[in-house]
């Protein structure tokens, strides 16, 4: 978001996603969700990016068992700055 061609303080002028999702006609969905964000962003960090997932297993008519992690990849997110 640029306003008279100055960037706005702790908002990244890029940022985006992308999801890949598998289901099988036995009630498994996996999914795998990648994050960027770019620098100059609320962490006050260098961009980045970052990887989710989760399977799930529908046990019934009305029960899902859900397993989900974040960061799945433990990338290393640029050092936080605290002195400008």
């Amino acid at each position: 978001m640029l306003i008279n061609d100055a960037q706005i303080y702790e908002i990244p002028v890029h940022k985006g996603s992308l999801t890949l999702d598998y289901n099988d006609m036995h009630g498994v969905e996996a999914q795998l969700q990648g994050f960027y964000i770019g620098p100059n962003n609320d962490l006050n960090r260098g961009g980045y990016t970052f990887f989710n997932a989760f399977v799930s297993k529908a046990l019934g008519r009305n029960l899902t068992a859900t397993l989900g992690a974040t960061n799945v990849f433990e990338q290393k997110r640029p050092e936080l700055r605290l002195f400008r």
